[in-house]
């Protein structure tokens, strides 16, 4: 969740909602705020670097 905090706001609030899901709470935030922010976090986890395993 830590990529999710640096790209909110203080006044913000992130929980996990289920498996993957999210859900934010953006105090005095309109809906084209909120999708831009949305926007900024989606974009922060997909340039993400994994570290995997192979299985065999």
């Amino acid at each position: 969740m830590g990529i999710l905090q640096k790209n909110l706001r203080e006044t913000d609030f992130i929980a996990r909602y289920a498996g993957e899901e999210f859900v934010g709470l953006m105090p005095e935030t309109s809906l084209a705020g909120g999708y831009k922010i949305a926007e900024k976090i989606r974009s922060s986890v997909e340039n993400l670097s994994f570290i995997t395993r192979e299985v065999r």
